[in-house]
């Protein structure tokens, strides 16, 4: 679903709160078709951030294994938010982890995730 500006302040202003836009990230991953000899699909790719304030994000990883017809589907809700730490810019993250499915002997329930990103603008 997406929802332009307009009907975003209208929504805003319907709900009576205060408005306004989180960082902005977008993740660039290059793989290649096949999987590795030992099985891993590895990517790499540039990440691009525009910092702005708080961001609270959802987001799924999941995967699923062929063989073993199973799936791992993580569930994510974080909150970040940019600062300086002296003159150093950096991006600190918290959030839960909440397994909706995994394999049998894989992980369970809910989990916390940290990160902790340095950044380098030009």
């Amino acid at each position: 679903m997406s929802m332009n500006y307009r009907n975003f302040a209208i929504a805003a202003l319907a709900l009576g709160s205060q408005s306004g836009l989180g960082d902005i990230v977008q993740s660039v991953f290059f793989s290649p078709v096949e999987p590795t000899g030992g099985g891993w699909i590895v990517g790499a790719g540039p990440v691009f951030l525009l910092p702005t304030a708080w961001t609270f994000t959802a987001n799924v990883e999941s995967t699923y294994d062929w063989e073993g017809e199973q799936w791992s589907i993580p569930l994510n809700l974080v909150a970040t938010k940019v600062t300086r730490v002296g003159g150093q810019l950096v991006s600190f993250g918290t959030g839960l982890r909440y397994w909706v499915d995994a394999p049998d002997a894989g992980p369970e329930g809910l989990g916390l995730r940290f990160a902790l990103t340095l950044l380098f603008p030009r």
